[in-house]
């Protein structure tokens, strides 16, 4: 008889863990969830901010061959085929290179 109390006691305390386990779980999901929807909802204002930026920007033309629209940094050329600096450089003259060759 003590062994089946013993046994009961010892699946009592079991299923009380599992309990406790499936309760964090539940609790872990729900917050899950809730990032979701908070996600969800940042990724949709953010596709109408974008199309709204769109819709400001495609009013503006530039032609083809104009220069920048700002001034260049002191001691810089405003022609990206001049630039030197230690990172991009090269690359910046290649692509300006491709674009002059376009025109």
């Amino acid at each position: 008889m003590a062994g089946i109390a013993t046994g009961a006691q010892e699946q009592s305390v079991g299923l009380g863990e599992i309990n406790v386990g499936v309760t964090q779980l539940d609790q872990v999901t729900q917050q899950n969830a809730a990032m979701v929807e908070e996600a969800t909802a940042a990724g949709m204002a953010l596709d109408q901010e974008a199309e709204a930026l769109e819709r400001l920007v495609s009013s503006f033309r530039v032609r083809r061959g104009a220069g920048p629209a700002t001034q260049p940094m002191p001691g810089r050329s405003a022609r990206p085929d001049d630039w030197s600096s230690a990172r991009g450089g090269a690359k910046a003259r290649i692509r300006a290179r491709n674009v002059h060759a376009a025109e």
